[in-house]
């Protein structure tokens, strides 16, 4: 899953989204929200994440943490994470959002009744939310440069 994926919603906003390993379980992650084309990018919003693979039957899910936690944007004082089943399908990484404390999932009250019920209704559409998200692998140089560029990110 390591790389630059590239998506672009319904509202015409683009996703640079690098994904790198950090050590053995985990990756870090930066999305980088924007609108236009090199070398006219208009920056919106940057987000940085610590994120895991997690195994559950024949699917994967990925979970992440957001690394500057804003109190308004989690529950109380804990960060909001984001759980979202991700596939490769035909060299493209798809990512489908899991419904957070309101879905089916939100009624478990550990880890292992989480599991279990993502692995009960992994196929149910109650369990997600949206659209699956759908990244293509992104290699043109000029682009990622202009988009890093545009938030000040050459890191």
């Amino acid at each position: 899953f390591s790389g630059v994926w590239l998506s672009t919603d319904a509202f015409d906003q683009t996703t640079l989204m690098v994904m790198r390993p950090y050590d053995a379980r985990t990756y870090l992650i930066r999305t980088l929200k924007f609108h236009g084309e090199a070398p006219d990018i208009d920056a919106d919003t940057r987000s940085d994440w610590k994120a895991w693979l997690t195994p559950i039957g024949d699917s994967t899910f990925l979970t992440m943490e957001p690394l500057r936690f804003l109190p308004s944007a989690g529950t109380g004082d804990r960060p909001a994470y984001f759980v979202a089943r991700i596939d490769l399908v035909d060299g493209k990484l798809h990512l489908h959002l899991l419904i957070g404390t309101s879905g089916l999932a939100g009624k478990a009250t550990d880890r292992a009744e989480l599991e279990a019920a993502i692995a009960e209704n992994v196929d149910a559409p109650s369990l997600y939310i949206g659209d699956v998200i759908v990244f293509a692998k992104e290699k043109d140089e000029r682009l990622i440069q202009g988009v890093l560029e545009a938030f000040h990110s050459n890191d």
